[in-house]
């Protein structure tokens, strides 16, 4: 059965197709304090921190993206 509870720690992947909303977002978001990434290659250290959702928020702009690239993110 599936619980109606949000995970405190989960993380929220928000892709978006203009660089300059990613860029807005997390500037603003890490002056208030929140953990923020704006993920941006293929770093092993940093997948590794999202993976363990150590970000409230990742960002990530599509303009080239594809599942092929990044396949880590959209595994389920």
């Amino acid at each position: 059965m599936r619980s109606n509870r949000t995970n405190p720690n989960a993380s929220v992947l928000v892709i978006s197709p203009l660089s300059s909303i990613v860029e807005e977002q997390v500037r603003e978001l890490t002056k208030l304090g929140v953990s923020v990434v704006h993920f941006k290659d293929n770093d092993q250290q940093r997948m590794a921190n999202i993976s363990e959702c150590k970000f409230r928020f990742v960002f990530y702009f599509c303009g080239a993206m594809s599942i092929k690239r990044f396949p880590r993110f959209f595994e389920i």
